[in-house]
């Protein structure tokens, strides 16, 4: 019974190349140019594919290249300034040691380049290094006890949207990366800096509420507000203490 079954169910599929081979004998022309056409689609979507994929490459190419002028010109704008911090850096031998000798010429150029990129969000140079110097030491490999890794002490759940927007995937290796971190860090603040604007609650050089929010979460600090628990503004207090410090130096 049950032989007679799986029989009457695999028939129709036993037919197929019996049908198949009917119809090409009955419709030899149609059954050709159903192939050649099926092919023809085939192809097309694949060039129509690659066509996208060389497009894109394209655009990130160009990307690049627009990035990389617009690099050159602040290089040349601002290459007093960038001598200037980067000798500073030097002149540090904690920061030396942490970031690395041969790494401080290139980090100082971020750090301006990032600054530059945010001037019009109130953001500075004197802003990003005392956000580092606070958070991690100047320690790239920071890892905190709530798991914030790098310079600017970013959560994974933080970082992850920032880097896939970029292409990338989190990674303690990305996170352990100074420019890549320096510039999530920035990008969140930035976006917490806006998002307090907006609420009519920070002004453009302000930076009471975002660096609050930056250091103990948006929730904490909507609750520390609630409760009229101004705790929050030690944090804010030592950073502004820092920024003074690393704008004095003319940076």
């Amino acid at each position: 019974m049950r032989d007679k079954m799986m029989s009457a169910v695999l028939r129709p599929v036993q037919m197929v190349p019996e049908i198949v081979k009917e119809q090409t004998e009955k419709h030899p022309r149609i059954y050709f140019w159903s192939i050649i056409s099926a092919i023809i689609v085939v192809l097309f979507s694949v060039l129509h594919f690659f066509t996208i994929k060389q497009t894109e490459l394209l655009q990130v190419k160009n990307d690049s290249l627009s990035l990389d002028v617009e690099n050159l010109k602040l290089f040349q704008s601002q290459q007093a300034k960038i001598l200037q911090l980067e000798q500073t850096l030097l002149n540090n031998k904690s920061i030396k040691a942490k970031i690395g000798q041969d790494n401080i010429a290139s980090f100082s150029f971020k750090v301006l380049t990032v600054a530059e990129q945010y001037k019009d969000d109130g953001i500075t140079p004197s802003l990003l290094l005392a956000l580092m110097e606070v958070e991690s030491g100047f320690n790239p490999r920071a890892i905190s006890s709530s798991g914030a890794h790098g310079l600017f002490q970013v959560l994974r759940s933080t970082a992850t949207p920032y880097l896939r927007a970029k292409g990338r995937e989190w990674s303690e290796a990305a996170m352990f990366d100074p420019n890549i971190n320096l510039q999530i860090g920035t990008e969140f603040l930035v976006d917490l800096h806006r998002m307090y604007i907006s609420k009519g609650m920070e002004k453009k050089n302000e930076f009471t509420f975002s660096l609050a929010a930056y250091n103990r979460g948006e929730g904490s600090l909507q609750t520390s507000i609630n409760e009229k628990d101004k705790i929050y503004l030690t944090y804010v207090v030592t950073i502004k203490q820092a920024e003074k410090k690393w704008s004095a130096l003319g940076i």
